[in-house]
């Protein structure tokens, strides 16, 4: 694999037909609009698990846009971290094991793992149904997800 790392990787995860599932994907290609850099891949996932972890493999610096559900939160709410801060639990096979999991089993292994990886979440409504497009509430907050992906992206030069 050819190394990519003096790059950075912008990756929006989701799955447009599944509602709000897809504010990754919207997010990142509000932004490739807006930004197109050399400084920065820009590129959309709907894979996770080790798949998600040959996309990244590689690159010097990951920046993670996805939906996250939490009960307590309102939707739109927006949280970043990094992703040594995120648990994930073990699946039964590799193909349900978390980024954080996979990342360990990257670094035991000596692959090219990322120096930084940050995680740009937006709490959602509806991320279940089978539906293209985003419900109402997560679409009025895109605009201030782009905005704190563009901070975090400032934040990495």
């Amino acid at each position: 694999m050819e190394s990519r790392a003096k790059k950075n990787l912008l990756i929006g995860l989701g799955n447009t037909l599944l509602k709000d599932d897809g504010v990754g994907v919207y997010a990142d290609e509000k932004i490739k609009e807006m930004h197109p850099d050399e400084a920065w891949d820009i590129e959309v996932s709907a894979l996770s698990g080790g798949k998600l972890l040959e996309i990244i493999l590689g690159y010097r610096n990951v920046i993670v846009v996805d939906s996250i559900l939490i009960d307590d939160r309102s939707p739109g709410e927006i949280i970043t971290f990094d992703i040594s801060e995120m648990k994930s639990p073990f699946g039964p096979s590799p193909h349900y094991m978390g980024l954080p999991h996979m990342l360990a089993t990257a670094k035991r292994m000596n692959l090219e793992i990322p120096e930084k990886i940050r995680v740009v979440a937006i709490n959602v409504k509806d991320p279940y149904t089978f539906h293209e497009g985003l419900s109402s509430e997560i679409e009025k907050a895109l605009p201030r997800l782009v905005e704190e992906i563009e901070h975090e992206m400032i934040s990495y030069v």
